[in-house]
């Protein structure tokens, strides 16, 4: 068995397994699927009819800094929030000017900036003014004050703060493509550059005692002639 086939086989297998790892590692590192559960999940959130029995409603929200979220974090980066008027039967976000409904975020007292959002993932809406989306760091406590200025019974819903993340779909597309596709091509390249490199420490090892067999059947004939 010469040099040549066991470096070779080392060589390919090293070649196969490494970026197998590399891609097997990478794909263990996406999130599981109660992850992305949880970053799709209001984290806060008060019914519709509450806030319609009062002038003003204030909620309580903390921006979650949970293991969870920051597993979010690292894998799809740092979030927005929006707060939206969302209806309980279907995927709907109402237009907050329809409910005649203002919403106000304040931090210790002072009011935060918020700019007009499109709905949450998964929401629709029928006009641009559904949602507000704002900016706030892990663990901060806000209040959330809700008035309204009519006097018109509220539909069937809830007012919810969720994250925001430009790219979501692209981040779930992702998602599913390492795990459908990638993860099955990285483990099965990780098994066959382990075999290859097992094969090539195999053949080293047949080779370095096929050397030393033939070097001491030489020693044994060369003392032999010298040794009628």
């Amino acid at each position: 068995m010469s040099r040549v086939v066991s470096t070779a086989a080392g060589v390919a297998g090293l070649l196969v397994f490494l970026p197998g790892a590399a891609l097997l590692t990478y794909t263990l590192l996406d999130l599981k699927s109660a992850d992305v559960g949880r970053a799709l999940t209001p984290f806060a959130s008060v019914p519709l009819d509450s806030v319609g029995k009062q002038p003003l409603t204030v909620m309580k929200v903390v921006i979650p800094d949970n293991a969870q979220w920051q597993r979010i974090r690292r894998k799809w980066g740092t979030p927005e929030f929006t707060i939206s008027a969302v209806s309980s039967n279907r995927q709907i976000a109402y237009c907050l000017a329809d409910l005649k409904m203002g919403i106000e975020i304040y931090l210790h007292g002072k009011p935060i900036q918020t700019e007009i959002s499109i709905p949450p993932y998964g929401y629709s809406a029928y006009c641009n003014g559904s949602s507000l989306r704002f900016r706030a760091a892990s663990g901060t406590e806000l209040q959330v004050a809700i008035s309204r200025t009519g006097q018109r019974p509220l539909p069937s819903g809830e007012v919810i703060v969720i994250g925001y993340w430009f790219a979501t779909k692209d981040w779930l597309v992702s998602n599913e493509l390492d795990k459908e596709l990638f993860r099955p091509i990285a483990i099965a390249a990780s098994i066959l550059g382990f075999v290859l490199i097992g094969l090539a420490i195999q053949f080293e090892r047949r080779r370095t005692l096929l050397h030393l067999s033939t070097k001491a059947l030489c020693k044994t004939r060369s003392l032999g002639v010298d040794n009628p």
